[in-house]
């Protein structure tokens, strides 16, 4: 079992680094010129998806993750219903379910979801990924969220979900509530999508990227944003892949038991019961 990340990433920040873009520059040029780079280095590479979903302000790359529910009205909906749902419906388990509950007016978001991560894994252990996952509820912020994580992870999802809860960050200092559509923020490392998650909820109106390198964290990451942020709509985007200086391909160690114990390696025998390679 093998996927590939997009793109090398120099000095992973397993445990997240959030940096504001608006907190590097003051210059909306600067900004631009930084999104332009990220997005032509993604570019490069031909595991990135089809980038050209949606432009706006001379930034171009987005790929929406809580995608709103009137993306079901678009071109090809109705065919999306006539391979919905999944045949791994017919018994569900785990987070299965949340994609066999889906209503028909918000098919379109999850099958992406589906058909990327059937990619990424393949079918076959993407759905047995999905049957080990449960969910879990806690409070962000004030705001009731509710985060998928993998049944065997249980210290790596705690431990994210604490340092939100108790905002060992200093997120509700450092993120603003007026910032607007004109800020960006950047999440490398994005794990869960815990740490989205909050940030979203700290400054709803702003832009946020989130890059996350491990496919099984990936998956839950989109899962776990779709499962909160749908109303989000253009405003929350996530991609597979991690932050380098340079293009590259990066290989790694996936643990199971442990997300926050991912780690970089060239090369390593993986034991699917304990990690995974990508």
């Amino acid at each position: 079992m093998k996927a590939a990340a997009l793109f090398a990433l120099a000095s992973l920040a397993v445990l997240g680094v959030i940096t504001s873009l608006r907190a590097l520059s003051n210059d909306r040029q600067m900004l631009l010129q930084k999104t332009a780079e990220l997005t032509a280095s993604l570019q490069d590479l031909k595991e990135v998806r089809d980038m050209s979903q949606k432009t706006d302000s001379g930034t171009a790359g987005e790929i929406p993750l809580a995608t709103s529910s009137t993306d079901a009205g678009r071109p090809g909906a109705a065919e999306l219903l006539q391979d919905w749902p999944p045949k791994a419906c017919a018994h569900p388990e785990g987070a299965v379910l949340f994609f066999c509950e889906r209503p028909a007016r918000k098919v379109a978001a999850a099958s992406d979801l589906w058909k990327e991560g059937s990619q990424l894994l393949g079918e076959a252990d993407f759905v047995e990924f999905l049957s080990r996952c449960q969910r879990a509820e806690s409070v962000l912020a004030g705001s009731r969220v509710k985060i998928w994580s993998d049944s065997r992870d249980r210290k790596g999802f705690k431990g994210a979900m604490a340092e939100q809860v108790r905002d060992v960050y200093g997120l509700s200092k450092l993120v603003k509530p007026s910032w607007g559509d004109d800020t960006w923020i950047l999440d490398v490392g994005g794990n869960l999508g815990i740490t989205a998650i909050h940030l979203h909820i700290r400054a709803p109106k702003s832009k946020l990227l989130t890059l996350e390198p491990s496919p099984w964290n990936y998956i839950l990451l989109r899962l776990n944003l779709l499962q909160n942020l749908e109303a989000a709509g253009q405003t929350v985007f996530a991609l597979h892949g991690g932050f380098s200086a340079t293009p590259g391909t990066l290989h790694g160690t996936h643990m199971f038991t442990n997300a926050w114990g991912s780690r970089n390696d060239d090369i390593f025998q993986p034991h699917r019961s304990i990690k995974g390679e990508f």
